[in-house]
């Protein structure tokens, strides 16, 4: 693949990082420290019925209705818990400091884990041109991403948690590619997800790297942009 690039933008979870446990794993613990005893299995599966279902985190809408945006993603992820646990045969009110104590969890970098290969390939790739993120991710990406020794390879971070639009909306593509200065056909978007980045980036007018592991990874990416 030959490409002429100005710029790359990175999806983040799923591309750079993913979480160490699966979520199934994780609500089953901390609802045990919690008195609960639900079995990963069955929270799993709540967990992909309640995210299925769920309203869009973060809409142009919501930010234009809401007065502290940051409040209304923490219930957005409440909410989301509560989902969960009641695909998974959860009937009574959830314990209170069960959410709090998840939604800690997962700021923290210990709960996430970064591809082998990722800073091996941020390093090869800073020196070429300047990169950014292009996350659907909310607030607490930017102490994960410090955690994990990733914030020093990107000149910008886009969230939609801040912004007020996700991807696939060409909302969040377009800001990223002010951000940058380049025209989006100079900027080569690099994710996971087939309708958030592939088509959302290439509705946006950017070139698309398809990362589809095991068999395409960012080593991949880097050994076809030589």
């Amino acid at each position: 693949m030959r490409l002429i690039l100005k710029a790359a933008t990175f999806d983040a979870a799923g591309t750079l990082f993913h979480l160490k446990e699966p979520v199934g794993a994780t609500y089953a613990r901390f609802g045990r420290e919690c008195g609960l005893n639900l079995g990963e299995s069955e929270l799993d599966s709540g967990f992909r019925a309640a995210w299925k279902s769920a309203p869009a985190l973060h809409s142009p809408t919501e930010t234009e209705v809401t007065r502290d945006p940051e409040q209304a993603e923490i219930q957005w992820w409440r909410d989301l818990v509560d989902e969960t646990f009641r695909h998974a045969g959860m009937t009574d009110p959830l314990p209170v400091p069960l959410f709090p104590a998840l939604f800690e969890h997962y700021s923290e970098p210990c709960a996430w884990e970064l591809f082998p290969e990722t800073l091996e390939s941020l390093d090869r790739l800073v020196s070429r041109f300047p990169l950014a993120v292009i996350s659907n991710f909310d607030r607490r990406y930017h102490r994960i991403a410090l955690g994990l020794g990733l914030s020093e390879y990107f000149q910008h971070v886009i969230l939609s948690a801040e912004i007020g639009a996700a991807k696939p909306s060409g909302t969040i593509f377009r800001v990223a590619s002010r951000a940058l200065g380049c025209d989006p056909d100079a900027i080569l978007h690099v994710g996971d997800d087939p309708a958030n980045d592939w088509e959302g980036a290439a509705a946006a007018g950017f070139q698309v790297f398809r990362l589809q592991r095991p068999r395409l990874t960012l080593k991949d990416l880097c050994q076809s942009l030589d």
